[in-house]
């Protein structure tokens, strides 16, 4: 019997020049040369970082808000994609009926979708695939952000510990294989954090068979951990934004499982640029790909040290020390002054506003890793310069 392939890649946003070619109707091909892996896959899963509405009202949160139209579901068609994870901190950003439109697109053009649902029983329920006579339990979860289903019954898979080990627990002895795709990590830093290669590597210890991240808008690192696979994020895989210059936002790769007849996992890394110079997804030519790879191994050899690793985490949480010491700081006078002079927006500055940045800062489990270290970092130099 052959092996069961199962093509995962990250953030699937239709932005940008994407989106215009959409408005257009003039969005098709933007796959190119990568169609031939989508093509020859038995199973294609992408992340729909966004929700395919028309018109909705926004939720109230902080950052940017994403959405597409609907008719962008003729690109995942395009795409041949069978499934998108939903679990993400996008895909609530135009409330129930941005969600509600998004699965009922997916579902009237024969595309599944998990991690996201309009009751709590939808929310978390784990996707059970049948391909190749192989049985595959998806199971979608995210970060606790705006998306994640709180106070209402609707929303996106939150990353909860007790629930994910009872849905790992019940999947056991019904399929062959069990996969997690999550949705966390901190945006534009490369390597994993101390939470997330603890969490991720649990969820190993747990019984799941390989775990594949996204979220950070940059490519990071897998290591082969016990006996699963860990990729700790894909990066984006079509999230056109010409504006970004940051490094990393344009490379990412999508990651090939085979689920071999003894349900071993063999997996290839497929390196590609995005929304270059040009919009869409190009896989990299010869020596592009030798040069990805070779940077690739070397934050692999990070991952596998702990030393290393650790350095590399003090240096990201010293760099976001004053972002975030400055979310946390009440309005004072002097701002106020500022914001009367019209020196400062007042926008950014608003109870509410600050209700919401602290909400999301203490709720989401990479923020509140970060606001933790930096308040104690900050807190050991501060030490160190008075003597006390």
């Amino acid at each position: 019997m052959n092996s069961t392939s199962i093509l995962i890649t990250g953030d699937f946003a239709p932005q940008g020049r994407v989106l215009e070619s959409i408005q257009k109707e003039k969005a098709q091909g933007i796959f190119n040369d990568f169609q031939d892996y989508l093509c020859s896959s038995d199973i294609n899963i992408t992340n729909l970082e966004c929700p395919l509405v028309s018109k909705a009202e926004k939720i109230q949160k902080t950052g940017p808000y994403l959405k597409a139209p609907v008719e962008s579901i003729n690109i995942l068609k395009e795409g041949k994609f069978d499934i998108v994870t939903l679990a993400n901190n996008h895909i609530l950003d135009y409330g129930f009926d941005g969600l509600k439109t998004t699965i009922e697109t997916c579902k009237k053009n024969g595309i599944k979708t998990v991690g996201g649902g309009l009751s709590k029983n939808e929310v978390s329920k784990p996707l059970i695939l049948i391909k190749n006579q192989k049985k595959i339990g998806l199971i979608n979860i995210a970060e606790e952000e705006f998306s994640v289903v709180s106070t209402g019954d609707y929303g996106a898979n939150p990353f909860d510990i007790s629930v994910v080990y009872k849905t790992i627990t019940d999947l056991k002895g019904k399929v062959d294989v069990i996969i997690v795709i999550a949705h966390g990590g901190h945006e534009f830093y490369k390597y994993p954090s101390p939470e997330i290669v603890k969490r991720y590597r649990l969820l190993i210890e747990f019984g799941v068979d390989a775990v594949v991240g996204h979220h950070p808008h940059c490519h990071s690192g897998f290591e082969k951990y016990n006996n699963g696979l860990i990729f700790y994020s894909l990066g984006n895989f079509s999230f056109d934004w010409p504006e970004m210059k940051k490094s990393g936002w344009n490379d990412g790769y999508a990651v090939k499982l085979n689920i071999e007849q003894d349900n071993s996992i063999n997996y290839e890394i497929i390196p590609y640029k995005q929304g270059d110079t040009e919009p869409g997804v190009r896989l990299l030519k010869a020596e592009e790909k030798k040069r990805f790879l070779k940077e690739l191994n070397k934050i692999n050899d990070v991952i596998q040290s702990e030393e290393l690793l650790m350095n590399e985490w003090q240096k990201f949480v010293d760099f976001n020390i004053d972002q975030y010491l400055t979310l946390i700081q009440p309005t004072s006078r002097i701002v106020k002054a500022f914001q009367n002079r019209k020196i400062l927006p007042k926008i950014f500055f608003t109870k509410e506003r600050n209700r919401l940045l602290l909400l999301n800062l203490i709720r989401c489990e990479s923020h509140r890793e970060m606001l933790t270290n930096v308040l104690k970092n900050y807190g050991d130099k501060s030490t160190k310069k008075t003597g006390l």
